[in-house]
């Protein structure tokens, strides 16, 4: 008998001592974190990078600064070449932020060769992409990231 009642004591001590939490208990918890989301993913994905494109290439196109059409190169742009850069843009912005597309135009240094693009001219291209995002309201993070993968 008094073993039983020496059990109760100790299991009442130690239910009282954890009903207690003497402030344990008000640590916050901290959720475990997924996997972050691709550049892809927090872009919309291809909807997203498709809409980002619309914007920023219509403001180019409209920024002398940019000479988007090439205008005094040999090679001159037409509607038609604008429609097929965005496409392969879209094809390759998907790609190297992670989405499922595959880039199937040429490498970069062959597409812009003979287009005598300047440091001021691609700065004014830049500068149209990062006041884009911003008027899309695309997170800073997202807006840093996309324009690091555009210089590359």
């Amino acid at each position: 008998m008094m073993r039983r009642v020496g059990w109760l004591v100790l299991i009442s001590a130690l239910v009282a001592g954890c009903s207690s939490d003497e402030g344990l208990g008000q640590r916050p918890i901290t959720p475990v974190k997924g996997p972050e989301k691709t550049l892809y993913e927090r872009l919309k994905k291809e909807e997203g990078i498709s809409r980002i494109l619309d914007e920023w290439l219509a403001r180019s196109q409209n920024n002398p600064r940019v000479n988007f059409a090439r205008k005094g190169t040999n090679r001159e742009w037409t509607d038609q070449n604008v429609a097929r850069l965005k496409a392969q843009m879209v094809e390759f912005l998907c790609e190297r932020s992670d989405g499922p597309q595959k880039y199937h135009g040429r490498d970069m240094k062959s597409v812009h060769q003979g287009m005598q693009i300047s440091g001021g001219e691609f700065d004014a291209m830049k500068k149209d992409l990062k006041e884009t995002l911003k008027a899309l309201k695309v997170k800073e993070k997202e807006q840093n990231d996309l324009v690091r993968l555009v210089e590359s």
